[in-house]
């Protein structure tokens, strides 16, 4: 469950009344060219607000805003009704025939806690089961503000800057039905076992995000994902980071300057996109 709180914080401070930080941020750089290079929360509280100023201090000398894909597409009523389409199970399954029967109590017991009906949920695969439970818990804590990628990029369509992305929503959409793929009784259990965990779990990623803690990172979200799920932390990490830095490399042979928003736990680790960009031999530089 935790790659999951991660995933969606990352697939987001309760520390507002300290000294604002720089943040996440960091200039990329090689020759005269150079980009910067942000991780971001997809969920935050009304206290996160105003973001670290790292961010603006990007935002503003950047040209184009690159985010890993174009958010606006998930509120197209076509594409919604594609993604519930797929977000389901076929015709005539539920969940109970998915689940074990202590597993699926449970799940109920967690819904009443929650005042949610069973129906609402009884057709949902096992990846979009757990991340609404997630998103749900979460907003129920308070995280129902846009995320930084969301605010930017509405920010950026207002001021007419140029937009790029690293994936498309569909690409996006096939990761999140991965979740928890071959491991979907085991998934469900965490998710349901650490919920009560979940506002430890997300003030210390929190506090770890605004300070640009990489270590913090990784200790607390990336390495458990992955001991736990290494198939889930090769798709959503590894492989993803690989298919995203031909892209950046590409960028930095213009002499634009992007600012790219990508979810937090992309920068950490030795597969990280900080880690490769400096093997690659790029100037890496926390602002």
């Amino acid at each position: 469950m935790k790659a999951v709180t991660v995933f969606l914080v990352s697939i987001s401070i309760l520390f507002s009344n300290t000294v604002r930080a720089e943040g996440p941020v960091w200039k990329i750089s090689k020759g005269d060219s150079h980009l910067y290079l942000a991780g971001t929360l997809h969920l935050l509280t009304r206290q996160d607000y105003p973001l670290p100023s790292g961010f603006d201090r990007a935002y503003q000398e950047a040209g184009t805003l690159v985010f890993e894909t174009d958010l606006r597409s998930f509120s197209e009523p076509s594409f919604q009704q594609q993604m519930m389409q797929r977000m389901q199970l076929p015709e005539g399954k539920t969940l109970s025939d998915v689940l074990g029967s202590e597993t699926l109590q449970s799940l109920q017991a967690h819904l009443d806690s929650r005042q949610l009906p069973y129906a609402s949920v009884a057709r949902f695969k096992i990846s979009f089961l757990v991340l609404t439970l997630s998103m749900l818990e979460m907003r129920r804590l308070g995280f129902d503000q846009q995320g930084v990628d969301q605010f930017y990029l509405e920010q950026a369509h207002r001021e007419n800057k140029n937009l790029g992305f690293l994936e498309t929503p569909e690409q996006q959409l096939a990761y999140l039905l991965s979740l928890g793929e071959g491991q979907k009784e085991a998934w469900v259990k965490y998710t349901l076992e650490e919920l009560q965990e979940l506002p430890t779990i997300l003030t210390s990623l929190q506090e770890a995000w605004r300070q640009a803690d990489l270590d913090a990172l990784d200790d607390q979200g990336l390495r458990p994902m992955k001991e736990d799920y290494p198939e889930l932390y090769q798709t959503l990490m590894v492989d993803r980071n690989q298919l995203w830095l031909p892209q950046l490399r590409q960028m930095l042979d213009t002499p634009q300057v992007e600012l790219v928003l990508v979810g937090a736990l992309h920068l950490v680790g030795e597969v990280g996109l900080l880690a490769e960009l400096s093997d690659l031999g790029y100037q890496v530089e926390k602002i």
